[in-house]
């Protein structure tokens, strides 16, 4: 898992903001957010590797369907 993080992290300019610790700089990190347009571009723009955020809508529609509950297939991933 923290192997295909940091490879997503690489592969697509992410950034990992710390809360707590030595390493927390969610102050810096929200502040270049706010005062650099180009920062804030990338980050408001960026595809997200984890999925489109409707697997739950998915899973529950393909469990009807296959049920019989449903005539409508569930709606394909396109990621």
């Amino acid at each position: 898992m923290f192997t295909a993080l940091l490879k997503n992290l690489k592969e697509n300019r992410r950034t990992i903001v710390f809360t707590e610790g030595p390493d927390a700089r969610i102050l810096e990190a929200a502040a270049r957010l706010l005062s650099d347009p180009q920062a804030y571009r990338a980050m408001a723009h960026a595809a997200n590797p984890y999925g489109d955020g409707r697997a739950c809508r998915r899973i529950a529609d393909a469990v009807l369907y296959h049920f019989g509950r449903s005539d409508r297939p569930p709606e394909a991933f396109q990621g």
